[in-house]
């Protein structure tokens, strides 16, 4: 029973020093800014295959309330060319 105690304590610090040395490492990891000037909402874009079908002004039913839920609503995003090659 001892024994037990004592590896399940070994195993327990084990596990602390590895999430330690990786929350170390990931507070070292500087990413730099990708926003670099003020967003200006008038000068947006529709990337082709991005928007569903059934996104068409003709079924706009206009503004809902902000209390109300966004159900199946995905975000897609992809790191850059330098941040896929440090993470390879």
């Amino acid at each position: 029973m001892k024994i037990l105690k004592t590896q399940s304590w070994m195993i327990l610090c084990a596990v602390a020093l590895l999430l330690a040395g990786q929350a170390a490492w990931a507070q070292q990891v500087t990413v730099p800014a990708r926003v670099v000037e003020a967003v200006d909402e008038t000068q947006t874009v529709q990337l082709k295959g991005n928007v569903h079908p059934l996104a068409r002004p003709e079924f706009d039913q206009g503004a809902v309330s902000d209390a109300t839920p966004m159900n199946r609503m995905m975000l897609v995003l992809q790191r850059s060319p330098e941040q896929e090659v440090a993470l390879q």
